[in-house]
């Protein structure tokens, strides 16, 4: 779905993962590590090739930005991947472009909003700081979450 993927995850016990678990639970979704994104839709060769540049740069910290949203994505088989989502800006620097955290996925279904609200309601930090997260490598090839696969992990 997404192909390869070069994202900063979230610590396991942050929590923004204890509120992803939580949304998983309250929405019938798969759970998935918490993420910031900054490659995807790669071939596996160009992603090795942006992870081996990113492990050579400071991780940095980001601030949350803006309202929680649904994005909708279709794929190639017209499966439609609903997810919601929360912006980050890193350093608090608009100028270093946007960036999100998924906080649920679903497919075929969309979210309502009030499913929406809910889950801005309960978002528990503003800041995600670089000692709270790790770059990984990710094969995101299909459309669920819960067949994503880590590939490589640089504390």
């Amino acid at each position: 779905m997404f192909g390869y993927c070069v994202w900063y995850t979230i610590d396991r016990s942050h929590r923004l993962n204890v509120l992803i678990h939580r949304l998983a639970l309250r929405f019938r979704t798969d759970f998935f590590p918490g993420h910031i994104t900054l490659h995807s839709h790669m071939t596996k060769q160009n992603a090795s090739h942006h992870y081996a540049l990113q492990c050579k740069i400071t991780k940095p910290w980001f601030h949350s930005h803006g309202s929680t949203y649904q994005t909708k994505t279709t794929s190639s088989t017209k499966e439609v991947f609903y997810a919601i989502q929360q912006n980050y800006l890193m350093y608090n620097e608009p100028r270093l472009g946007t960036y999100h955290v998924s906080l649920a996925y679903r497919v075929n279904v969309p979210f309502t909003e009030e499913d929406i609200l809910y889950a801005a309601s309960l978002i528990p930090v503003d800041n995600i700081w670089a000692e709270d997260m790790y770059l990984s490598l990710n094969d995101c090839g299909t459309i669920l979450p819960k067949h994503w696969i880590q590939l490589k992990r640089n504390i």
